[in-house]
């Protein structure tokens, strides 16, 4: 009997031992299992955060890049103009004589550096032969451009509203072409090579003044003689010539 109340008391014991370790072992998984499951979510919030912030330091980095290339293209603007506005002072050093005594005029047209002579000083009314006077302002103008290397002239010629209609001239537009080409052979004449000369006609479609007085119509009958500006170094040229050649 004493033995069997021994044994009782054994596994009565043994299962209370069991049912309180398995107790606390649930406890302890259940608390594992929440501690995982709080680090899941802490880990997909950094996750997250730090995405965020990966396209944010993207986003800045390409800020920064397109505010560098904008600087970039700032500069090389400033360049062009800077190295621009050098050679129209030189210029007008250059031709300050024939500017000083009226026999032309140095102004800025459409972003081109032009010398502009009164046709009247080159011509007489209605004819493209040259002067005397005006041939050797032409011989000094060209011997002063010769030396502006690797630059081309067009030479343009311009008439006032005044129709003309002759034989020789049906129109200001051959009046005004046959001067521009008298000029050109003035100045090849003079030393200047014919592959840095070209000639264009624009009749009395760009009068400077509007031609309502004689002192208006006299001062748009002219010779222009345009340097023609280098394209090549402007800002966006290679851009522009990579998608060219691209199209071809």
């Amino acid at each position: 009997m004493r033995n069997l109340i021994i044994m009782s008391l054994i596994i009565c014991l043994s299962s209370c031992v069991s049912s309180s370790r398995h107790k606390d072992l649930e406890s302890k998984l259940t608390q594992t299992q929440q501690e995982l499951t709080m680090s899941k979510l802490v880990n997909s919030k950094l996750q997250q955060r730090l995405g965020e912030k990966s396209s944010s330091n993207t986003e800045l980095e390409i800020s920064v890049a397109e505010m560098q290339a904008a600087l970039d293209e700032a500069a090389k603007r400033k360049i062009e103009t800077d190295r621009r506005v050098e050679q129209y002072k030189a210029l007008a050093q250059r031709f300050k004589a024939l500017v000083d005594s009226g026999e032309l005029k140095i102004k800025m047209v459409d972003g081109r550096m032009i010398l502009a002579l009164p046709s009247d000083v080159l011509f007489k009314s209605g004819s493209a032969d040259i002067s005397e006077n005006g041939h050797r302002t032409l011989i000094k103008t060209a011997q002063l451009l010769i030396d502006i290397k690797e630059r081309a002239f067009q030479i343009e010629g311009h008439t006032d509203n005044v129709s003309i209609k002759t034989a020789r001239y049906p129109s200001n537009w051959e009046l005004a072409s046959a001067r521009a080409l008298a000029v050109l052979k003035i100045m090849n004449e003079a030393g200047m090579s014919v592959t840095r000369l070209s000639a264009a006609s624009y009749g009395d479609t760009k009068p400077v003044l509007s031609n309502e007085s004689e002192e208006d119509r006299q001062l748009n009958r002219r010779i222009e003689i345009a340097i023609v500006p280098d394209l090549s170094l402007l800002p966006g040229n290679d851009a522009l010539k990579r998608l060219s050649d691209d199209a071809q």
